[in-house]
């Protein structure tokens, strides 16, 4: 038998979902209706030769409903996206999923394949109450603040470690520190507390010729205010001074 084609056009019945309603007819197996919403959406169904239209899902029934469940309709934003042609204010409340606006908690230990960027900072929240801060000063300034704050440690103690439980040493511009603290660079500090150890051969400036306070007197302070002097004399004084006890041996040095 010859195959014949035929040049033609098939158009599918189209017509308004009230209209659809109110005839509720039976489709034939395999018809394909096109439905026109109340909501202005473009729709279709797929009869079984049984059931009425009524009865019939939407094919496209199935993908709402999984979409349905991963969001939130009664949120008030719009978001830019695209739902069907129409506009969505649709935002996903799935616990998985971050959204673009809003303060949210992520549950779970999280992998980021690069960086993550934050204008304003970032918090990270331990186990307890403590709260690890990083801030951004304001917009003129190009330098951060790391600091912790809350938890019942009212000193609220910032501690750097290079392991988990305080054992290593951590270095500031040293890549491998071998000591509990190394940094590779001046310390500028207003005040140092604790038993001095200080190792090797310790230096300190050398204060001016005359100085008389507490800083500290440098073997060159000390050689220099030494050389200043031309000779020592060393006289027993005949006469006892007041205070002095019987006995008591005393003498006077004058410098010439």
């Amino acid at each position: 038998m010859a195959t014949k084609t035929l040049k033609s056009r098939i158009k599918m019945k189209r017509d308004t979902s009230a209209n659809w309603t109110k005839n509720d007819p039976v489709l034939l197996n395999g018809e394909i209706i096109i439905v026109d919403t109340d909501a202005g959406e473009t729709r279709y169904k797929i009869g079984d030769g049984t059931k009425k239209y009524s009865q019939l899902p939407f094919q496209d029934e199935a993908v709402r409903n999984l979409i349905n469940g991963k969001l939130d309709k009664t949120a008030t934003a719009v978001d830019s996206s695209k739902l069907n042609g129409q506009e969505a204010s649709y935002y996903a409340v799935d616990a998985n999923v971050v959204h673009k606006t809003g303060d949210e908690t992520i549950a779970g230990a999280k992998t980021f394949s690069s960086k993550i960027n934050g204008t304003s900072g970032a918090t990270i929240k331990s186990g307890g109450d403590a709260v690890l801060n990083v801030e951004t000063v304001s917009t003129t300034t190009d330098y951060a603040h790391l600091y912790a704050s809350g938890g019942s440690n009212s000193k609220r103690p910032l501690i750097l470690n290079a392991a988990s439980d305080g054992s290593g040493p951590v270095g500031i511009g040293v890549a491998q520190p071998t000591e509990k603290l190394e940094v590779d660079g001046n310390i500028k500090a207003t005040k140092f507390m604790g038993t001095a150890d200080l190792s090797g051969t310790p230096t300190a400036p050398t204060a001016a010729v005359g100085t008389n306070n507490t800083q500290i007197a440098t073997t060159a302070f000390v050689k220099t205010a030494m050389s200043s002097i031309s000779s020592l004399d060393i006289n027993l004084n005949a006469n006892q001074p007041s205070g002095q006890s019987a006995g008591d041996f005393w003498y006077q040095i004058t410098t010439a």
